[in-house]
């Protein structure tokens, strides 16, 4: 691994280091045309750190949302030349988003993400909800706990390989279409990069807490950040799909759980804490459209623990609840055991999701894992392991329950 060798040698964050380095591979690959020689290579005679530096300067400025003009590449000579020979091998603009994904998610360790109970949602897990979200070319899509951008991603693959957008459209969706939040700033730096090579909509993933909305108020000066609330605006997203945090609360000391409706009790006083992945499912609902769709990945003691009937009964009054489809126990292994499932609704709105009292609900359980017990996926890829999985045949039934109840995004 690349990372061990910077660590072996340098002793450096290895992680911001080989960043530095893919975003000058970036810039050089997109700067130069088809046949043009590109310089992020280990030449004879050549000064490696000038050539590298130079690259990464120009990358800075093109890319002055990830990196501050005061960073530089702090790699010795010995450790640069091992690492450029081994990235010069690969085209990253060819390379297949399932491969860099893949090796971007090995790049953060599984320790680091579960202290935060962040893990990487499967990738086909990601797959199926995008495909039974059937997101289209005028629709908005934002993952407010985006991590590396999977959904995104996938979606941008998705609206790709059905054609609903054009090769050459591509740059134009990406701006436009594909919005990321997340407060991990490593996360980000790999959205940032993905969304570069997807379509350069890097500046569409932005290092934020989405549930602090002192960034949204107006009237808070120390913290209210007009980019951020115009860029992310309540009410400004056709599609979310996200697999917000599980673990930890949130603490009255944050200052920002006042806010919140589910932060409060009987009196409307605010509580002492509450459960971070509660204040995310009325924060995305805030953040999605009146006949807005999302679908959410949940610990399962939401759909059936008696004491969170409150939160259920404020989810059927926002939306009409569509799904909910229960995920193997083996899907977040190794990280974590905590059985999921997905939620899929869509807010009420008068001609999009007219009101119902009584509705049918589609439900489905996952019995085919996509990895086994030791965590290790079922396929080599996330085709192949659809295919050894019932995802494919529960996405396929959602789609055709959709078309019969004439929900507005089927296609009917």
């Amino acid at each position: 691994m690349l990372e061990q060798r910077i660590l072996a040698n340098d002793g450096v964050n290895a992680f911001d280091e080989l960043f530095k380095l893919i975003f000058a591979k970036l810039y050089d690959e997109q700067s130069k045309k088809q046949n043009d020689e590109l310089e992020f290579q280990v030449k004879i005679g050549q000064n490696i750190e000038t050539t590298i530096e130079n690259l990464f300067s120009k990358a800075k400025t093109k890319w002055n949302d990830v990196f501050k003009a005061k960073d530089e590449i702090e790699l010795s000579h010995e450790t640069l030349i091992a690492v450029v020979s081994e990235l010069q091998e690969y085209k990253l603009f060819e390379t297949d988003f399932e491969i860099l994904d893949a090796a971007f998610e090995h790049m953060i360790s599984g320790d680091s993400k579960g202290e935060k109970g962040q893990y990487f949602t499967p990738r086909p897990v990601i797959d199926i909800i995008v495909k039974m979200m059937n997101p289209q070319d005028d629709e908005k899509v934002l993952d407010p706990s985006a991590g590396s951008a999977g959904f995104l991603l996938h979606t941008f693959q998705y609206v790709l390989d059905n054609e609903i957008i054009e090769e050459r459209d591509r740059y134009r969706y990406a701006v436009n279409n594909l919005f990321a939040i997340d407060f991990d700033p490593r996360t980000v730096k790999i959205a940032k990069a993905l969304m570069v090579i997807a379509g350069d909509g890097s500046t569409n993933a932005t290092h934020v807490n989405s549930l602090d909305l002192r960034v949204w108020d107006k009237d808070n000066k120390a913290k209210f950040d007009n980019a951020i609330a115009s860029k992310y605006p309540n009410g400004g997203f056709n599609i979310i799909m996200t697999n917000p945090p599980f673990a930890g609360d949130i603490s009255s000391s944050s200052g920002y759980l006042g806010y919140y409706d589910f932060a409060r009790d009987k009196k409307q006083k605010t509580k002492s804490s509450e459960k971070r992945d509660l204040l995310f499912i009325e924060r995305d609902l805030k953040l999605l459209k009146s006949g807005g769709r999302m679908a959410i990945v949940l610990p399962q003691g939401r759909f059936n623990n008696s004491s969170d009937i409150e939160i259920r009964e404020y989810i059927a009054k926002e939306c009409r609840i569509l799904g909910v489809i229960g995920l193997h126990g083996n899907s977040f292994k190794p990280y974590t055991g905590t059985k999921t499932s997905i939620l899929i609704v869509q807010k009420w709105d008068d001609e999009l999701c007219p009101r119902k009292e009584d509705y049918p609900i589609f439900f489905a359980t996952n019995t085919k894992p996509v990895k086994d017990n030791s965590g290790i996926y079922v396929g080599r890829t996330t085709k192949e392991t659809i295919l050894k999985t019932d995802l494919n045949d529960i996405a396929e039934a959602f789609l055709e329950f959709a078309k019969k109840e004439e929900l507005s995004f089927s296609g009917k």
